[in-house]
């Protein structure tokens, strides 16, 4: 559905917009979504599902679209976050007890798609999840230079070996909750690769009245741009999450206004 929309936005047919709708429509997550019930389902195929209704309404600007995600997406959290700011998700979501997991899997998806939320309405909350999953949850599933990674990881895990966690997905199975280079399931090998990409990429956007850059995720970083021709760049400095100061350089640029609100 998500490659369907971009067809349509860079001048494919326009009737595979109503296939995508009508896609989605009849996929059990939109069903599942549309009870507003708690939600129990596979933690990757959440963490994926619920990125569509804040594409669609990327798309179409239908408010039910973006309104049928924040819900959800909200419950998702309320049911089944863990101290590092990742949903449970042994396979399925296992709820808030710390002694649950999730797999790596969902560390890169659920970027991605709070990212599109990010873009579509934007809520400090949000924020603040990517930011806990970026600076927390990612880190802990793999090593410093991305090269392994663990298939489950869970917050205090001081051993990792077949009985780290109390996941009742696979309990015991000790090459899952170990540092590798590849699992059994490749899905996370690959996946994982993707996850720090999400973040970065939404540190900065732009105001949808005017374009102004907003800085949208804390962490050192530049933006570069371009006002009246004039090229110019905004450095964000930090030591962010490990200290609370968060510094701008701004370029001076005479009657320029940055935009002011920072989440």
């Amino acid at each position: 559905i998500e490659s369907i929309l971009a067809f349509t936005k860079y001048g494919g047919d326009p009737k595979a917009l109503e296939d995508a709708i009508a896609c989605f429509e009849q996929s059990y997550s939109c069903k599942a979504f549309r009870r507003d019930e708690r939600v129990n389902m596979h933690g990757p195929t959440v963490s994926e599902a619920l990125k569509l209704p804040a594409v669609l309404y990327l798309h179409t600007g239908d408010r039910k679209w973006i309104d049928l995600g924040v819900r959800n997406i909200d419950n998702i959290f309320k049911y089944n976050e863990q101290p590092d700011g990742l949903i449970s998700a042994n396979e399925g979501t296992s709820g808030r007890d710390p002694t649950q997991g999730h797999e790596a899997c969902v560390v890169a998806d659920m970027l991605w798609t709070l990212g599109y939320y990010l873009q579509a309405n934007p809520r400090v909350v949000d924020c603040d999840r990517m930011e806990r999953i970026a600076y927390n949850a990612l880190p802990g599933s793999c090593t410093k230079d991305f090269k392994r990674h663990q298939y489950l990881s869970s917050v205090n895990q001081a051993v990792c070996g077949p009985f780290a966690q109390s996941a009742h997905f696979n309990y015991g199975e000790s090459t899952w909750r170990q540092y590798r280079a590849a699992h059994f399931p490749q899905c996370c090998t690959g996946n994982i690769n993707r996850s720090m990409p999400s973040f970065v990429r939404r540190m900065w956007l732009r105001a949808k009245d005017g374009g102004a850059p907003v800085a949208m995720l804390y962490g050192p970083s530049e933006f570069a741009g371009e006002q009246d021709g004039v090229p110019y760049k905004i450095v964000e400095e930090t030591a962010y999450p490990f200290e609370d100061e968060v510094r701008f350089t701004l370029p001076d640029l005479g009657a320029w206004e940055m935009a002011t609100v920072f989440f």
